[in-house]
């Protein structure tokens, strides 16, 4: 038996260069983003995460009003379990510097 598989939206936020600006939680759809309240990054900003990352669709709202481009979305075609592994392995890759498609 064949499993189906929905396509859902990954993303992977470089934390070190966001500023916390929100304009990613407005412009978000899905209303998934939001920023930390106390935790901040090594420039001492807030910065922005996914609240319900399983619910994202992959609409790249979020990375086109980006103004740093710290943003990075992907379609990745997962049940909800294998999401967070391959959010995982993005950030991975992303930290490294390369560009990649997944699946």
């Amino acid at each position: 038996m064949k499993t189906m598989f929905k396509k859902r939206g990954a993303i992977v936020i470089d934390k070190d260069r966001c500023k916390g600006c929100g304009l990613c939680s407005a412009a978000c759809p899905m209303n998934i983003m939001s920023r930390t309240k106390t935790e901040v990054n090594a420039k001492g900003y807030l910065y922005s995460y996914q609240t319900q990352p399983e619910l994202c669709v992959g609409c790249a709202c979020c990375a086109t009003v980006c103004p740093d481009s710290c943003i990075s979305v992907y379609k990745v075609n997962s049940s909800v379990e294998e999401l967070a592994s391959a959010v995982t392995q993005l950030a991975k890759i992303k930290l490294r510097g390369r560009t990649t498609f997944v699946r």
